[in-house]
């Protein structure tokens, strides 16, 4: 975003009002009809239990082909939800831990912590980037991401879009928002594709859900079958007499530009072509729910909108194991091995030694801050800080290369990874 130098040209160039639709989410057995080619009040969610057979697979695929999106219920148990935050507090006290050190203080503790009610509003919480992920800190490499990407029933989704159990993951970051912490800006739509370098089909994205989803909290908001005006609707050609020339065919012509083979790009917030009122959409998930949605879709997270409702001192297991956290989420992706070039796979190793945050694409190696010197010195030293706040307290909150089961080494390298040829896997490219 380097051609938007401040917060004001963002909000003018990039931030749309628009305030999406919030939708229940049905179980997809209470209907015998074809999957429904509108959203109404509701969205159907497929259970994940029903992936075991191909008609419900099929449901699968009809669903993201449908809408360029789609949610799996229940992939996640509230038990395996519960100790997931566990893991995000560990990861979060860790982090305000790295952040006070950064800033040259000399904490023997982490500043923030989950049971100190007052230390949630601290600045040393975890910063995210202005939409609300979170990939600093070593956040990919973090107990709670591999606790939800290495979660079998996460496998098993991407299984089934794919076609294959021999799968590479992403290693992207997570969204953590806290109550007491400021809310994120709203309306970021962007997609994660570029219409230039990538006019197919790529790559399919995901989310795991551990908090529940209101208005209140806010989430992922989609614009449903966007991705059915990709690429056409970006980078038509001027020369012609192309009927998809635009009143925002100029700002994508020049962002395009811009761009050249990157992927992330922001959507003009007055496209009232792509963001139709009646498009934009939050999913009401539960805990445990999982979307996923074609990288050609249009989407962005949202702040949410009033108080949280707190059920006083009758909480349940996950709001204690929460201590506040309004949002709690995984983001994953997945591709087949054999997708991706064995250079990328040695590469992709090398970058996981060094604890490197990427993108969602996985058969691309892209650590964060890599365009940026200053940016990748100081993830450097936040992952440096994390590592001695583990050495001073015994606390883990990042999980070591060498410590990697070999399931979770199949999701770095694939299943042909063999620990003791580690040194050949980490040869120059």
């Amino acid at each position: 975003m380097e051609h938007l130098k401040t917060s004001k040209e963002r909000k003018e160039r990039w931030y749309s009002t628009q305030k999406p639709r919030f939708v229940e989410v049905k179980d997809i057995s209470d209907t015998k009809e074809p999957y429904p080619e509108g959203i109404d009040s509701h969205i159907y969610g497929i259970p994940c239990s029903f992936l075991n057979k191909d008609q419900d697979r099929r449901t699968l695929c009809d669903a993201l082909e449908t809408n360029g999106f789609a949610v799996i219920t229940g992939v996640v148990s509230e038990f395996d939800c519960v100790r997931s935050l566990g893991m995000a507090w560990d990861y979060i006290e860790a982090a305000s831990f790295a952040e006070a050190c950064c800033r040259q203080n000399s904490p023997t503790s982490a500043p923030v912590s989950r049971h100190n009610v007052e230390s949630h509003s601290s600045n040393f919480f975890p910063h995210s980037l202005e939409g609300g992920f979170l990939p600093f800190y070593g956040s990919g490499y973090s107990y709670f991401a591999w606790d939800i990407r290495g979660h079998q029933n996460v496998r098993k989704v991407f299984e089934c879009l794919h076609g294959t159990s021999n799968l590479i993951s992403s290693m992207d970051g997570v969204v953590l928002w806290h109550e007491k912490q400021p809310r994120t800006d709203a309306g970021w739509f962007h997609l994660d594709q570029n219409p230039v370098s990538k006019p197919g089909k790529c790559g399919i994205q995901g989310l795991v859900n551990l908090l529940p989803v209101s208005e209140a909290s806010g989430g992922n908001v989609m614009v449903a079958k966007s991705h059915k005006k990709f690429p056409h609707h970006y980078c038509s050609d001027r020369r012609s007499n192309d009927s998809e020339k635009h009143f925002c065919s100029d700002f994508y012509e020049q962002r395009l530009k811009e761009l050249g083979s990157e992927d992330w790009m922001e959507i003009d917030p007055n496209d009232e072509i792509i963001l139709q009122n009646e498009a934009i959409v939050t999913c009401l998930l539960k805990p445990g729910d999982m979307i996923i949605w074609d990288s050609r879709t249009v989407h962005c997270s949202n702040r949410g909108y009033g108080d949280i409702n707190r059920s006083g001192t009758n909480q349940n297991r996950l709001e204690e194991a929460a201590h506040g956290l309004i949002r709690a989420a995984t983001a994953v992706s997945m591709m087949p091995t054999d997708s991706v070039s064995s250079t990328i796979l040695n590469r992709r190793v090398s970058a996981a030694k060094e604890s490197r945050t990427m993108t969602h694409w996985t058969n691309q190696v892209t650590p964060l801050g890599q365009e940026n010197l200053e940016g990748s010195r100081l993830e450097e030293r936040r992952i440096k800080f994390m590592k001695n706040y583990e050495r001073l307290t015994g606390k883990k909150a990042l999980v070591n290369f060498d410590h990697l089961s070999r399931q979770e080494l199949r999701l770095v390298q694939g299943q042909d990874a063999n620990k003791d040829d580690d040194p050949q896997l980490l040869a120059d490219s």
